[in-house]
């Protein structure tokens, strides 16, 4: 069993949807490990296929958040790569809801139970209330850390003279 550092940079190319410019980008891993990992196995072999998969692996992450990068030549964002984003961003949402309507009605029902005989529907209203009003900014604030993060870890780099 060796140690190995695993590589936390890639130099890779950045591709627009849209206008289809192309650009080198410096990504940055956005939550590197400073510890060694272990590698099983101590032949050279078995460390560069280490290295290779950390590579590969990075290269996906970075190819997935410079997707919801804004291109440097349009200052356009891709549709589609942000649905996508989206859909990724709702997933605390998910886990967050059936929490904030059970909390909603529960605590409607314990902080006005004089009012559940007059109105009995009113923690259900009060769940989904909290549900509707809070999922969006839960959602927006999850979106905006996905591209916060894309765009700090992204360093696009001057574009190499023509030979």
């Amino acid at each position: 069993m060796m140690l190995l550092k695993v590589p936390t940079q890639i130099r890779t190319v950045f591709t627009c949807q849209l206008c289809g410019h192309q650009a080198p980008v410096d990504y940055h891993d956005p939550a590197p490990i400073d510890e060694r990992e272990p590698v099983p196995g101590k032949d050279r072999h078995a460390r560069e296929q280490a290295i290779n998969d950390a590579n590969a692996k990075l290269e996906k992450q970075a190819q997935k958040a410079l997707r919801i990068v804004r291109c440097p030549a349009c200052g356009r964002l891709d549709g589609k790569a942000v649905r996508k984003a989206l859909l990724q961003a709702s997933l605390p949402v998910v886990a967050l809801a059936p929490g904030l309507f059970m909390g909603g009605v529960i605590g409607t029902a314990l902080l006005a139970p004089a009012l559940l005989k007059t109105a009995p529907r009113l923690p259900v209203m009060v769940g989904a209330l909290l549900v509707l009003v809070l999922s969006p900014l839960v959602l927006l604030h999850r979106y905006r850390q996905l591209r916060k993060e894309a765009t700090r870890s992204a360093h696009f780099l001057p574009p190499a003279p023509p030979a």
